[in-house]
């Protein structure tokens, strides 16, 4: 009987193998393989197989990397749909509610010009953004301020709650964009947008177009909605003057490392992004990140300034904790002032 069972189990791995043979024999060359030419399964026994020839080991990493290449395509195609419905879904009637608020709540001033509090990467710092909400409360003449991401230190959604509690004690409207930090719990924008609402947004003030983006996704940019979202507010023919709002810089002569880019796609991204605001009539690009005060003239329109405001927080912080004071006049042109805290 042990025989027996010997011998059934010997067989049974010879036809495993020899299936496995078959199914690679047929992948790598394309070939079938008709299995009613062996006539006589009985006479098996009188043949011989050599499997000295074959490495089993590279059989097998060859047929787990093509399932895994086919696997990971399908299964980005599939996140990358489930993503944009989830934050279509999440942000209906968010951004048309609170923009109407956000919008009626700015102060208009006498002069048409617009005076804004940039603060930028503040992480943990809640004193220093104490501080700064402070300074900005004492002087009457700012009509809101923007916060340029990072608001977190590893997006928690305490971390955001906090720092959106010491941000609600502004006498003026404040702002916000998503930086790459506030993103690296949920590996997306879902807590900042439980917190802050939408990531993505535009309003008109004074002949201004302030245009808020999220590009703090760092190994896909913007996804297909947004940036189709982008190209309608710079075609639009609503507004004199327009500046947009980011985290990571599109250009910088400061650290060419720490702008928008990275692989092929976020890369060839940054470049349109830049080719439509060349064309379009933007101002300025204004970000963070970097953690270092720096302005820069475009390479190709010397019109377009490209401006980052420093960090608050001490973290890979070259400069001490500042925020910057930007001014857009009436007549198209811009200031901007570096305050150190």
């Amino acid at each position: 009987m042990k025989k027996i069972k010997k011998l059934l189990s010997n067989l049974v791995g010879f036809l495993v193998i020899v299936g496995l043979v078959i199914f690679v024999y047929q992948n790598l060359t394309g070939r079938s393989v008709q299995l009613s030419k062996i006539n006589n399964i009985s006479n098996l026994s009188g043949y011989s197989l050599n499997l000295s020839s074959f490495n089993l080991d590279s059989i097998k990493k060859f047929l787990v990397s093509s399932t895994e290449k086919q696997a990971r395509k399908t299964t980005a195609n599939i996140v990358d749909e489930q993503i944009t419905n989830w934050k279509n879904e999440l942000l209906k009637g968010i951004v048309s509610e609170s923009l109407e608020k956000d919008t009626g709540a700015i102060t208009e001033k006498l002069t048409g010009d617009i005076k804004i509090a940039l603060i930028s990467d503040s992480h943990e710092s809640f004193d220093s953004l104490q501080k700064v909400v402070q300074g900005i409360n004492s002087d009457s003449s700012f009509d809101l301020a923007i916060h340029l991401g990072d608001l977190s230190r590893v997006g928690e959604q305490a971390q955001l709650i906090k720092s959106k509690d010491i941000l609600d004690k502004l006498n003026i409207k404040y702002y916000t964009v998503a930086g790459d930090h506030d993103f690296w719990e949920t590996v997306g924008p879902e807590n900042y947008i439980k917190v802050f609402g939408a990531d993505y947004y535009s309003f008109i003030k004074n002949r201004w177009k302030l245009i808020f983006l999220d590009n703090a996704d760092l190994e896909n940019g913007l996804d297909v909605t947004q940036f189709e979202w982008l190209k309608s507010e710079l075609d639009a023919d609503d507004s004199k003057f327009r500046v947009i709002f980011l985290h990571i810089p599109l250009y910088s002569t400061h650290s060419e490392r720490r702008v928008m880019g990275g692989n092929d796609i976020v890369e060839a991204q940054k470049k349109e992004i830049l080719k439509m605001a060349r064309e379009k009539n933007v101002v300025a690009v204004v970000a963070g990140d970097q953690h270092y005060f720096n302005i820069d003239i475009d390479p190709e329109k010397r019109e377009l300034k490209h401006i980052v405001s420093g960090a608050l927080t001490n973290d890979r912080n070259l400069q001490p904790a500042r925020y910057s004071i930007l001014q857009l006049k009436q007549n198209g042109s811009i200031e901007v002032k570096d305050v150190e805290l």
